[in-house]
């Protein structure tokens, strides 16, 4: 498997606890910049760079906690489609739909 195929450490703690509260609070506040930025500029002209240094994090916990940008997209669709009754799947879809088409691929 390539290194860039490969899932990234999602580490599972205690429902409770400083690790889990640390994680929800990174999570958050990576969700909150790219947010902030994906209203201002757009979804595809904000960087990762961009998002960990709106979120004042390290890259790597980005990486910690999404797989990509079209999984940070998703993780803030998903609550929405939720309370609508739209399937997981839906959230992926959409995510990717939000997401430019990489060049040389159709």
């Amino acid at each position: 498997m390539a290194a860039t195929d490969a899932e990234p450490a999602r580490v599972e703690g205690p429902v409770a606890g400083k690790r889990a509260e640390n994680r929800r609070m990174r999570t958050e506040a990576l969700q909150r910049a790219a947010l902030a930025l994906f209203l201002q500029y757009g979804v595809e002209a904000v960087t990762i760079d961009q998002i960990v240094d709106g979120a004042r994090t390290a890259k790597g916990s980005f990486y910690r906690y999404f797989r990509d940008k079209t999984d940070l997209v998703a993780s803030l669709v998903e609550p929405v489609q939720t309370r609508n009754g739209i399937s997981g799947a839906s959230a992926q879809h959409t995510a990717s739909a939000a997401m430019p088409p990489k060049p040389g691929i159709e």
